[in-house]
């Protein structure tokens, strides 16, 4: 190693970048030009970091910065133990956790939490609170192929939610579209009646005849 690149790998060698304190060069794991340093978090942590990480600001912390932030941005508004603080759990867990139950029928179609309130519960919190929050309703997308957002969620009461499903199968009479279970209950139809006459080729206002 020429003494000009010596020179420049220890420029940063003891070097604060956010919490991270430059220690030495990490010649082993440095390839195809991305020069990496091993560095210290104020927090103890000791991880290879690489330079232009480091120059650029895109690493501050081994993670415990950002976590730190979000900590200390909970217990200033208060609201950790508030109801909406699971929901807001909730909605992410099944967004982005692959290990949850619910993940394939959220994460796994690519619903996304936007960016307004992936990381800020208070924001999340602000807007239920503006329309229309309520302990006995639930959160529902509008567009159930769409993200939780402002402009695509409400709070509704949970059958309505149950209504508004991707399992739900509309079936369309004249010019009305409807669940199944909507029709059943607008028509006192079993439900199982109604079922068979769909799969038998049944139609229009056959499917809503009376026995």
């Amino acid at each position: 190693m020429s003494r000009q690149v010596r020179s420049v790998l220890k420029s940063i060698v003891g070097l604060k970048f956010g919490r991270w304190l430059v220690l030495e060069h990490d010649i082993e794991n440095s390839l195809n030009r991305k020069t990496l340093y091993i560095c210290k978090c104020d927090c103890g942590i000791i991880r290879s970091v690489r330079s232009d990480m480091l120059k650029s600001g895109r690493s501050v912390s081994c993670g415990c910065h950002k976590k730190q932030r979000m900590s200390d941005a909970w217990k200033t508004h208060g609201l950790t133990d508030h109801p909406l603080m699971k929901k807001w759990i909730s909605i992410k867990q099944r967004c982005y956790n692959l290990n949850n139950s619910r993940y394939k029928n959220y994460g796994g179609r690519g619903i996304e939490v936007c960016d307004e309130w992936k990381d800020n519960f208070k924001a999340f919190y602000d807007w239920c609170l503006a329309n229309n929050y309520s302990s006995n309703l639930t959160i529902d997308r509008i567009n159930n192929n769409g993200n939780y957002e402002p402009n695509n969620c409400r709070f509704i009461s949970n059958k309505k939610q149950q209504l508004n499903k991707s399992t739900n199968h509309y079936v369309t009479i004249g010019e009305i579209s409807l669940t199944i279970k909507e029709w059943c209950d607008r028509y006192h139809i079993n439900r199982n009646t109604f079922v068979w006459r769909l799969r038998n080729g049944w139609n229009g206002k056959d499917l809503l005849r009376k026995v």
